[in-house]
């Protein structure tokens, strides 16, 4: 069994004679792989796994392919092994995503002239989330006091989501009482 680099011999008798044989033994390093640090991506993100080695001869990834990149698409553990010619080297890098924020700032509305709506954003639980509104605000509740289309963005570990409402004008109910009844 070799379990090193050095020199190994081998002695042989058989009926009264010895013969031996040595041979040098040198391990060759794998080539040194490295995907680098696991990884959180935002929903959607895809990210390039590069596995470019000067020298290679061959990749070869989880799924089979050979190429020196591999794009991760997915949350899961991505495997590449590279071949030198002489040896081959392995790494390995996990990926996972973010939850999404789920943000919405309600259903499209109507107000009446001079009302406004208070716009509360609801993104789900989990993690400190800040806020951005159409105006520039970081509050945790907008006002539109206007028709528009108005907008708040939703960021937690920086991952961002954005929705919009529009309002429309609600016109007054426009009446006439008339002419002055009676009285002095």
């Amino acid at each position: 069994v070799v379990r090193g680099p050095g020199k190994y011999t081998v002695t042989v008798e058989l009926t009264g004679c010895t013969a031996s044989d040595s041979i040098m033994v040198d391990y060759i390093p794998p080539p040194p792989i490295n995907l680098g640090t696991d990884l959180r991506l935002c929903q959607g993100q895809i990210r390039t796994l590069d596995a470019t080695l000067p020298g290679a001869t061959a990749y070869r990834w989880q799924d089979g392919s050979t190429s020196p990149t591999f794009e991760a698409r997915n949350a899961g553990t991505y495997v590449v092994q590279v071949f030198d010619g002489r040896c081959s080297g392995r790494d390995s890098i996990d990926v996972a995503y973010e939850p999404p924020l789920n943000l919405s700032v309600g259903r499209d509305t109507a107000i009446c002239e001079g009302a406004n709506v208070t716009l509360t954003p609801n993104s789900g639980t989990g993690g400190s989330i800040t806020y951005k509104c159409h105006t520039g605000s970081a509050a945790n509740t907008f006002v539109a006091n206007m028709a528009g289309v108005f907008w708040v963005e939703a960021t937690r570990n920086g991952c961002s989501e954005r929705d919009s409402i529009l309002v429309s004008p609600k016109a007054l109910p426009r009446f006439e009482l008339g002419a002055r009844l009676g009285g002095k």
